[in-house]
């Protein structure tokens, strides 16, 4: 009997640009796989600017953060945004001509769902993934079966992969697309504000919905339609106070 070896393969190494949730769950997978990466994030550090507020895992993505992440990073449960408090997540919504009138959902073994705050999420997701902070792309050029990224700090990495996950505001999109911007903003205005509730306060807000809820006037056509959005972005450790958020 004679063997016919096939040479291994060298594993690839794939860059990723961008720390948010796409970019470290796909660097998790890939750790997972003993796959070789590299993460680059533009901000300074992991405090540099807000995160959001709240992300929803349900169905298949609730089941790829249960089931297919590193068991070492702990259950996906301890991003959720009602922590400390026991409560399931729930949506509602108000008709604002019909005041007793609510529908939503809530959390059960039938729906499983997490409402995660989304500071908790990336620092759950960042875990044992060692990213390259202050690394701001500048360009990236392709030359044979190699990708080469440059950053506006002067240095550069090349692999074989290079993946954006790096938003709206993507340099990679703008490189494959050759400049074009496919990006159409809505036509909707929005006002943000945040407040922190405690007491009584805080107890009818929970009563209104545990996560968050909608109020609506149907009277209104849609180009016309005005919508408040509300919702919990955590719970301060004592569970006594809870810091909203609210979209009009």
């Amino acid at each position: 009997h004679s063997h016919i070896t096939t040479p291994k393969m060298s594993s690839p190494h794939v860059l990723i640009i961008g720390a948010g949730m796409s970019g470290l769950t796909l660097a998790q997978q890939l750790k997972k796989n003993n796959i070789s990466f590299t993460v680059f994030e533009r901000d300074l550090n992991n405090d540099s600017r807000s995160q959001g507020w709240a992300l929803s895992l349900f169905g298949e993505a609730y089941d790829l953060m249960k089931t297919l992440m590193p068991s070492e990073l702990g259950p996906v449960e301890q991003t959720s945004h009602l922590l400390p408090l026991e409560l399931p997540p729930q949506f509602s919504f108000y008709d604002i001509t019909r005041p007793d009138f609510r529908v939503g959902v809530i959390a059960d073994d039938t729906l499983k769902v997490v409402r995660a705050n989304r500071r908790r999420m990336r620092d759950w997701l960042m875990q044992n993934i060692d990213v390259k902070f202050n690394k701001r792309l500048l360009r990236v050029e392709e030359h044979g079966d190699k990708v080469t990224a440059y950053f506006e700090d002067g240095t550069l990495a090349t692999g074989d992969f290079l993946v954006s996950a790096e938003g709206t505001r993507s340099v990679v999109r703008k490189h494959l697309l050759q400049g074009q911007d496919v990006m159409k903003p809505l036509p909707i205005g929005s006002i943000f504000g945040e407040i922190s509730l405690s007491g009584d306060d805080f107890s009818q807000q929970l009563t209104l919905s545990h996560s968050n809820y909608i109020v609506m006037d149907p009277r209104l056509g849609s180009d016309q339609q005005t919508a408040i959005f509300c919702a919990l972005n955590r719970v301060s450790p004592d569970g006594k106070t809870g810091y909203y958020y609210y979209i009009l």
